[in-house]
């Protein structure tokens, strides 16, 4: 029998689990962001105004003024509860449940209950990414120095690729992907890398 792949971008294929249309890796990392969603969206509120904020100085963004109100903690917490809604409207429709409490909590707790419908559904790969965004997007929020976004870097090195290049934070990479990676899909360990591109380096000399 033939299993399908995940449609996810991994640094390599990865085929989907039983009767999903993710990867086991996927939806693990699918159940996490669901688990971390409800104490982010509440660390966002500790950001919005200094007399809600409660979390230490440390962890308090650069340059929010004692009465400066952060706009985008606002815009985080608005969307995990508007995006959250709408992928529990599908479950809503797709199994004829009653809808939960519109709470990050509530509605967290039912994505989760219901995880092996929705990643079986054709837009799971969607779903995956729009979760994993919402608590990237948060987790800046609440600790600016945890920026995992990807760093692009140029041009994939492989003859015919368009792909650009990025790296990955030290510790922070998503489910199949490499320490390096282009958007198409050929990755490389940090040491493979480094190795790569002091070869790139001597054969210009030696061209030149």
């Amino acid at each position: 029998m033939k299993l399908n792949s995940c449609p996810r971008r991994h640094a390599e294929e990865i085929a989907a689990a039983i009767g999903s249309v993710l990867c086991a890796p996927c939806i693990n990392q699918v159940k996490n962001n669901l688990t971390e969603l409800p104490p982010l969206h509440q660390e966002c509120l500790d950001n919005v105004s200094p007399e809600f904020r409660t979390i230490s100085r440390s962890r308090t963004p650069r340059g929010l003024g004692r009465d400066a109100v952060d706009a985008s903690a606002l815009d985080s917490r608005c969307d995990i509860l508007a995006v959250l809604d709408s992928w529990s409207e599908l479950v809503i429709e797709g199994l004829r449940l009653a809808a939960p409490i519109r709470t990050v909590p509530r509605l967290t707790q039912f994505l989760a209950s219901n995880l092996s419908w929705l990643t079986a559904q054709p837009p799971a790969a969607e779903f995956a990414d729009e979760i994993e965004e919402l608590r990237a997007a948060a987790q800046r929020i609440v600790d600016p120095r945890h920026d995992v976004r990807p760093k692009p870097i140029g041009k994939c090195v492989i003859e015919g690729c368009t792909g650009i290049i990025s790296i990955h934070p030290q510790g922070v990479k998503s489910a199949g992907n490499s320490g390096v990676s282009c958007s198409v899909g050929h990755s490389w360990e940090i040491g493979e890398w480094i190795m790569l591109c002091n070869l790139m380096e001597w054969q210009g000399k030696g061209r030149a």
